[in-house]
């Protein structure tokens, strides 16, 4: 809700999530392979962490630590694997866009927040369509056929 603070409260925190949406998984990265030289196994560093990360993240549920480190386990096991099957660049992608949640967004017209909310939407489009297009690698979207037709 710190969005509704002001434009620069609005753009500290973008770049703030973007900061964390840079750093915490290259730490998980190094988390991983930390656990990975002192155990030589992979799953143990595959489980290692996430059950590490579920035991102090229920100390940051007070009022119910069990589903916190549930919840905490969970989140750390679904970032892992993530990380271990799409790479780092993926994972950065999805915290990046994972964090924008903690953004006030509406399609209401008449909100007074509502100029917010479009820039904070078409930002996402501007980086979903970049993404996009550097995807295809130069290739075209459509075949010449399918024009023609």
């Amino acid at each position: 809700m710190h969005s509704l603070e002001g434009w620069r409260q609005t753009i500290a925190n973008f770049f703030y999530n973007l900061e964390w949406a840079l750093t915490a998984p290259v730490l998980l990265l190094l988390g991983i392979v930390l656990v990975r030289i002192v155990f030589r196994r992979r799953w143990v560093a595959v489980l290692l962490l996430p059950t590490l990360f579920g035991i102090l993240g229920g100390a940051t549920y007070p009022e119910n630590p069990v589903v916190g480190s549930a919840y905490e386990f969970l989140l750390c096991l679904l970032m892992i694997a993530v990380l271990v099957r799409f790479g780092l660049l993926a994972l950065v992608v999805a915290w990046t866009f994972a964090s924008w949640i903690l953004f006030l967004v509406t399609t209401d017209p008449s909100a007074w927040y509502f100029g917010r909310s479009a820039a904070t939407i078409l930002t996402l489009a501007a980086i979903a369509c970049y993404g996009f297009y550097t995807s295809l690698g130069g290739q075209r979207l459509f075949r010449d056929r399918v024009l023609d037709d």
